[in-house]
């Protein structure tokens, strides 16, 4: 058996635990049957609830506590010393610590499921249904776990401890999960005294179809499995900063092969639109993973000045060892700017031509800026406060910035701080693209002259 699941299982599952939480459930769906009359419709709502409770909520904060809580309790470097390999550790982890909340999900779950069977009109629904809030809960949980291998890096690397905290994308995902089951859950009607009909209102009979790469797929089955392929990639992703952890090196292969599956997966909504709007899905799915990989990665210097050195040596193998995350969503980025320009057409006026063209290089050129804003206050004198410096700096520079401009120079004057499209009779994307680039090398110089300092001991 997995040595860190089993040390996990009688950590989190004791029988003791196991005992109160039948105990508990009993009485929750006692009282429940005892209040509505032996409603059974009842019941299954009440199943989601405790599902919701246990799957969405408990789970994933007993999965980012199985490492902040070693590193709360100063074992964490004992356990990278182990000689488990990373992918011991990560199932074993993720599996043990989220046992108990999938004990007790996994009865509400049942029940829900058999009611939803039986009188659901398309038994296949119910099916679709279980795998989408399956999904949706290893996604969440698999997710939990690797921001808090983030936190851990990023701590580390900043000189201070991991804190625990509620993971955000807790209640994101409980708000994506509610409005997917809100859409895609096989009933039309409210059923018992507290439905799920009334409950999540708007449930559609049969989910509805959607449209992906030109192929007309039913809504729900498409949720289930795009819920399924994203957790399959929060599962890596835990795996992969897992070995991190325990002191061994990652390809940059595996994250770019990600950033190009999202930017595939939201170019196929707009596959029928046309392949401008492709390009520019796909580039600003791109631009969002660039974002994520500049706040979650450490604010290492060394390793920046590492990949600078051998860049500028052009050692393509210490540049491959040392590649930060972020090239590869840029890279994705430009080339959809590339594509932007070169192959779309849209059916604009010809003097929109060019606006529409430079539109891509300028919203890259913006990117570009911000990433050096994030960058300039991850690596100031207090990198702890980096993130919330670079919000806020860009937050100036969108909001107080672009109000400003629009407010002394009229349009022009937006278009300095954003990227803009501009009508017939303006000109607002060379204005863009060149106030762009003036600002992306202006904070990149700032932000070398940072990365370039020598550590300063505590």
């Amino acid at each position: 058996m997995n040595p860190e699941l089993q040390r996990n299982l009688w950590l989190e599952a004791s029988s003791r635990r196991i005992v109160w939480a039948v105990v508990v459930q009993a009485v929750i769906y006692g009282a429940t049957l005892a209040i509505t009359n032996q409603s059974t419709d009842a019941l299954a709502a009440v199943g989601v609830i405790v599902f919701g409770v246990a799957a969405l909520i408990w789970g994933p904060r007993a999965a980012g506590r199985a490492i902040g809580g070693e590193v709360a309790m100063r074992t964490w470097d004992f356990q990278r010393l182990s000689a488990l390999k990373p992918w011991t550790m990560t199932w074993g982890k993720l599996a043990g610590a989220t046992s108990l909340s999938w004990l007790v999900a996994g009865v509400g779950l049942a029940i829900a499921f058999a009611e939803m069977f039986v009188k659901s009109r398309d038994p296949g629904q119910a099916v679709a249904w279980l795998v989408l809030i399956v999904a949706f809960a290893v996604l969440m949980q698999a997710g939990a776990m690797a921001l808090a291998l983030v936190g851990v890096r990023r701590a580390r690397a900043e000189g201070r401890l991991a804190t625990l905290r509620l993971t955000p994308g807790t209640l994101v995902g409980v708000m994506v999960v509610m409005w997917a089951l809100q859409h895609v859950a096989p009933f039309g009607r409210p059923i018992g005294v507290v439905g799920l009909g009334s409950l999540l209102p708007g449930f559609g009979g049969d989910g509805g179809r959607i449209e992906w790469w030109g192929l007309v797929l039913g809504k729900t089955w498409f949720a289930a499995l795009s819920a399924s392929v994203f957790a399959g990639w929060a599962v890596l992703a835990s795996w992969r900063l897992m070995r991190l952890e325990l002191q061994m090196r990652n390809s940059p292969w595996t994250w770019g092969c990600f950033v190009v599956f999202a930017a595939l997966y939201g170019a196929g909504f707009v596959f029928s639109t046309g392949l401008s709007e492709m390009f520019a899905v796909a580039g600003a799915v791109s631009a969002a993973c660039a974002y994520a990989a500049a706040f979650a990665e450490p604010a290492d210097r060394v390793g920046i000045r590492l990949f600078v050195d051998a860049l500028v040596r052009m050692d393509i193998r210490r540049i491959w060892a040392e590649l930060p995350p972020v090239i590869g969503p840029v890279k994705m980025a430009a080339f959809c700017a590339v594509g932007l320009a070169v192959v779309a057409t849209p059916p604009l006026a010809p003097a929109l031509q060019t606006e529409w063209r430079l539109m891509g290089f300028a919203a890259l050129a913006f990117l570009l800026r911000d990433l050096g804003v994030i960058a300039y206050f991850r690596f100031g004198p207090r990198p702890g406060r980096g993130d919330l410096g670079a919000v806020l700096g860009l937050f100036l520079l969108y909001f107080a910035g672009g109000l400003a401009g629009k407010s002394l120079l009229g349009a022009e004057g937006g278009a300095i701080f954003m990227p803009t499209f501009g009508s017939l009779g303006s000109s607002l994307a060379p204005v863009s693209l060149a106030s762009g680039l003036v600002q992306a090398a202006a904070v990149w110089f700032l932000a070398w002259s940072r990365i370039r300092k020598p550590e300063v001991s505590a």
